[in-house]
């Protein structure tokens, strides 16, 4: 068990680390993951396929298998919010807290934020006053409870979608809770489902968030692309190419829809 944790421990460092690869260091790490039985199903390579496609196919394969949160990372972030929901309730007894995002999808990164939704429970809007009141309110609880510094808290109540941005300073996990917005849990859903009718999504979602992470395209705000629409394009690009007689070719390697894709 020890040897286990310091592995995932290990492990967990090395993908928050940013993967800059030269000369001296041309093997990622992600290649020496395990590929598990599972997935060979993915594998069966058409004839047509070249062996360096094939190549690109299995180690998009091992990235994937990489990068996914282990159980103890996911139990990690569960706890990040059971301990800013418990102070919700506390200061803020009307309000109901929901996730939504990479988080709920389960195809959030190392470095990716929790995103949640505060709203009230009767389903009214805040009034911008109101909003603003009850954002100092949980500005000064969360630094009350030690959830974060107060370095660590941002308050943009002047966006189009009010956020409090915080990193939680046990984790250094960081926070994205959204006021006044009722269809982030819509798109949660929407994409669970595109996860269920095209099973590649995930894998290309994973390699194309983390390359715009590289290149920091990652963010709206700084000029980026947001991964909801990320995966809107992929959906897209899957619509209109997946059909029913080439099936086969799209299911079978994972290298042609990256490649098409870009």
């Amino acid at each position: 068990m020890h040897d286990r944790s310091v592995y995932l421990h290990d492990r967990f460092l090395l993908r928050r680390t940013p993967m800059q690869l030269d000369q001296r260091n041309v093997c990622p790490p992600w290649r020496h993951t395990q590929i598990p039985v599972e997935l060979f199903d993915l594998m069966t390579a058409p004839p047509f396929m070249s062996v360096r496609l094939y190549r690109l196919h299995y180690e998009i394969l091992q990235f994937y298998q990489f990068m996914i949160p282990t159980e103890e990372e996911h139990a990690v972030r569960q706890q990040v919010i059971n301990r800013i929901t418990n102070v919700i309730n506390q200061y803020l007894p009307t309000a109901s807290v929901d996730i939504y995002g990479s988080y709920k999808t389960g195809l959030y990164l190392p470095m990716s934020d929790i995103d949640l939704i505060v709203h009230s429970k009767d389903g009214r809007q805040w009034r911008p006053e109101e909003l603003e009141a009850l954002m100092l309110v949980l500005r000064e609880a969360f630094c009350r409870h030690r959830i974060c510094t107060q370095e660590g808290i941002q308050l943009l109540n002047g966006a189009t979608v009010p956020i409090i941005k915080l990193t939680d300073r046990r984790t250094d996990v960081k926070v994205d809770m959204s006021f006044n917005m009722n269809n982030g849990l819509r798109s949660a859903q929407l994409i669970l489902h595109y996860l269920e009718v095209y099973p590649s999504l995930k894998y290309l979602v994973y390699v194309l968030k983390q390359y715009l992470l590289q290149l920091n395209l990652n963010e709206v705000w700084t000029g980026g692309i947001s991964s909801y629409s990320l995966i809107l394009m992929l959906v897209c690009f899957f619509q209109t190419y997946y059909k029913k007689d080439q099936h086969s070719f799209w299911s079978s390697s994972l290298t042609p829809s990256l490649v098409y894709f870009g």
